[in-house]
């Protein structure tokens, strides 16, 4: 074989491991993630669910704890039993977040694991902007002044009832 043939022959083995597997993660998993909002304030809880879409003869790894969710708080999350659906596997994730201090966000990129047999792959599933808008975004604030509460009877205000009450009754 001459050196260009070499050369042909690396470049269609290169060109065939890439096509394999990109087409391996393309058309045998996916992952979609839908946000509940891109516009809140601060401490209001975020809806993100994420959908995974595989193969059968394919694991799927996700573990939400495992992920950082920095300036998010994770408050709870549930994951579906997977489902037969059109063909590939479907699990869903719903994921509840709370919402950091005013300011812009990015979603956390969510990355999933896939398996199937030795072979391993990871997806992201890219996160959009979120805006944290104050509570008193352009208005100064309006504060109450407090109200002193009513106290409340001493002990000796009934002592004085009953007194009275305990004479009217030895008078009749």
């Amino acid at each position: 074989m001459s050196v260009v043939d070499y050369r042909v022959c690396v470049v269609v083995l290169l060109w065939g491991l890439l096509l394999g597997s990109s087409l391996r993660a393309d058309d045998n998993a996916s992952v979609l993630m839908e946000v509940s909002s891109t516009q809140t304030t601060p401490g209001q809880q975020l809806n993100v669910t994420l959908s995974i879409y595989y193969d059968d003869g394919i694991r799927v790894q996700f573990k939400p704890t495992q992920h950082s969710w920095k300036p998010f708080q994770l408050l709870t999350y549930g994951q579906s039993p997977p489902a037969w659906v059109q063909g590939q596997w479907q699990v869903i994730y719903q994921l509840q977040l709370a919402a950091p201090a005013p300011g812009h966000y990015q979603y956390p990129e969510l990355v999933v694991h896939f398996y199937r047999g030795e072979d391993h792959w990871q997806m992201t599933a890219e996160g959009s902007e979120l805006v944290v808008l104050s509570a008193f975004e352009g208005q100064e604030p309006r504060l109450q002044g407090l109200e002193a509460l009513p106290l409340p009877p001493r002990i000796s205000d009934y002592l004085l009832w009953l007194c009275i009450s305990a004479f009217l009754l030895l008078l009749a």
